[in-house]
């Protein structure tokens, strides 16, 4: 199974590799504008995930500390697992193997839908529209993953 993974874990994936590397740099190697990956960043500098520093006029990012580097680094690790401990919870009680894929997207999109209050405040505080973008934001990660989002 894949990881769940999003353009953000991707951002912290670059920079953790990087070490430092500048907004447009980031920006031409996500693929994504300048503003977005600037509105990630933004809200992972609030988060104290990631730091900030500009020269002359130009910012560069960087990832906060070696033990949050570290931490992305093993996520890809730590979601195989989970979904290899999801699926033998399930198959102990009496889960047929065929029925577990749909069982763990079920698991993953309640997972989701759990964050939606916090990213609807993030989303007001930036005076985004937050229930098109959560949509989005799900259907993506799920999609990412071979997953499609249920209404």
């Amino acid at each position: 199974m894949d990881e769940v993974k999003t353009g953000v874990d991707d951002l912290m994936e670059l920079v953790a590799h990087e070490g430092r590397i500048s907004i447009p740099d980031a920006a031409k190697k996500l693929g994504q504008t300048e503003v977005v990956i600037q509105n990630w960043v933004d809200f992972l500098v609030e988060e104290k995930l990631l730091g900030i520093e500009y020269k002359f006029t130009t910012p560069f990012i960087y990832v906060n500390s070696p033990e949050k580097t570290a931490a992305i680094t093993k996520k890809k690790e730590t979601f195989d697992d989970e979904y290899k401990e999801f699926a033998a919870r399930a198959k102990q009680k009496g889960m047929p193997e065929d029925k577990i894929p749909a069982l763990w997207q079920n698991h993953l999109s309640d997972a989701i839908d759990q964050k939606k209050e916090f990213f609807v405040q993030e989303c007001q505080k930036r005076s985004l529209q937050a229930d098109e973008l959560f949509k989005r934001y799900k259907e993506r990660v799920l999609e990412e993953h071979g997953l499609r989002a249920s209404n």
